[in-house]
């Protein structure tokens, strides 16, 4: 066998191959308790419009409070990211611009995506292109090349986590709504498809209710949900976070690629340090081949390690 066909096998077996591929072995459901993305930190950017922002909900910031809660609460370390704050509590950073259509976050926001480098965006946004009516069948295109930019931007390591948008209680717009949301979905399974780093996330059906009414109401008007529908909307990005881990999508510095790698060095260095036996010539060739190949992997593991560690510091 050749020699850098044994090194291909150690990889493997190692898993610092299978681990840098979102394709690998799936991961079981987590529980609400466990901690998503070993031991990296959550770096997330909320992005959108008023409804990323919180509007209706001044104190909370709309879903991200009780997302960042939840996520806390099992274990995980939290960072939001953004460059503006709202919310009466200490992770408010966000990417939430009242007003704003798919075209005009593509053209405002991708710089701070390129600022902030988030392992994680949250992005709902196409309300606004259904208020103003804003060219309804051309709004999955716009929405597709918005997914490709953050994805651009963000770096190879950031994941994007694409939202439907949440019912509108006026009819006109809700059907605008139930249009956008069908271009939605089929730009994001056509990424999908193409093994981009996205996760399509059903807030139409799974976020706030727009039929319940008086003290049970999950709307704070039209367009908004109140504090008990950004409840949902923070229990459904959770959820999401964890197909998203699931689906090794957060794996990353610090999490499974670290630690294979790690595991991958210790192995390396073992056989690179065995002492020569006895071997026939041909042999004895084979295995300083294979020592040579083990050294300069081991180097290269080493130099990636590093290259992370400053990235990680950077950002």
């Amino acid at each position: 066998m050749h020699a850098k066909a044994i090194l291909i096998g150690l990889l493997s077996a190692t898993g610092a191959i299978a681990a840098t591929y979102p394709d690998a072995t799936p991961l079981q459901a987590r529980d609400s308790k466990q901690v998503l993305g070993k031991d990296r930190t959550l770096r997330i950017m909320a992005l959108g419009a008023s409804i990323t922002y919180g509007q209706g909900s001044d104190k909370t910031g709309g879903y991200r409070q009780e997302l960042v809660r939840r996520l806390k609460e099992g274990k995980n370390k939290v960072e939001m990211v953004g460059e503006r704050e709202h919310g009466d509590f200490t992770e408010n950073k966000v990417e939430g611009w009242p007003g704003k259509r798919i075209d005009e976050i593509l053209k405002d926001q991708m710089a701070s995506v390129e600022k902030n480098k988030p392992a994680i965006v949250l992005l709902n946004v196409g309300t606004n292109d259904a208020v103003q009516n804003k060219d309804i069948d051309k709004a999955g295109d716009r929405y597709e090349d918005l997914v490709k930019e953050i994805l651009k931007r963000g770096g190879p390591r950031t994941v994007v986590l694409a939202s439907t948008l949440v019912h509108n209680r006026n009819k006109d717009a809700e059907e605008r709504v139930k249009k956008i949301n069908t271009q939605i979905e089929r730009a994001v399974n056509k990424l999908i498809k193409e093994k981009k780093r996205v996760v399509l996330v059903n807030m139409f059906d799974k976020g706030p209710n727009p039929d319940k009414k008086d003290g049970e109401s999950e709307y704070h008007d039209d367009i908004h949900p109140n504090e008990r529908g950004y409840k949902k909307m923070a229990e459904v990005w959770e959820d999401a976070i964890k197909e998203a881990d699931r689906r090794k999508l957060l794996a990353g510095p610090g999490g499974k690629v670290k630690k294979a790698a790690d595991k991958t060095k210790q192995k390396l260095k073992k056989m690179a340090d065995k002492p020569k036996k006895k071997l026939s010539k041909q042999k004895s060739k084979m295995l300083d081949e294979i020592r040579k190949i083990i050294q300069d992997e081991f180097k290269k593991v080493e130099d990636a390690i590093k290259d992370l560690k400053k990235d990680i510091k950077k950002n």
